[in-house]
């Protein structure tokens, strides 16, 4: 979204989305979220020579949980993402820049929008819509970069 339509001046939280990983649309605010968390599967390594007759685990398969996320969108925006919701494409949540930074830390899931609802109006502004979201991770672990 353009700078002239920003939600709330400052915030800086934004949610963007690629098809292609390298050139992004920035379509909501980010009011509030909760990461995906990364997860390692225990991978059971038991054998006949296992030490004191005890199990034994490895690490296995990472994993990642989904992230739950509560965005402002204007209502083009909002129309925008519900016509990508039964699609994989690259989610990348720009995070506010810190003092002394030029550029943002970024976490990039490649995913797809299993749940959207829960809308509430804004009585200020009707152009804004606030939505709950969860984002189901497809493939790959989520990426995340830090700012400079």
């Amino acid at each position: 979204m353009a700078a002239s339509e920003a939600l709330h001046a400052g915030s800086g939280f934004t949610l963007s989305y690629s098809s292609n990983g390298s050139s992004y649309t920035e379509i909501a605010e980010v009011v509030d979220c909760t990461t995906p968390e990364f997860l390692v599967k225990e991978a059971k390594a038991t054998h006949h020579s296992s030490p004191d007759n005890s199990t034994e685990a490895k690490p296995g398969l990472s994993e990642t949980g989904k992230g739950m996320f509560t965005l402002n969108f204007t209502q083009s925006a909002f129309d925008a993402i519900l016509a990508l919701r039964r699609s994989e494409y690259y989610w990348k949540f720009t995070f506010p820049l810190k003092s002394g930074q030029s550029t943002a830390a970024t976490l990039v899931v490649i995913g797809f929008w299993s749940k959207l609802g829960g809308m509430k109006f804004d009585p200020e502004d009707a152009n804004v819509i606030q939505v709950q979201g969860e984002l189901t991770r497809t493939r790959g672990l989520p990426t995340f970069t830090a700012g400079s």
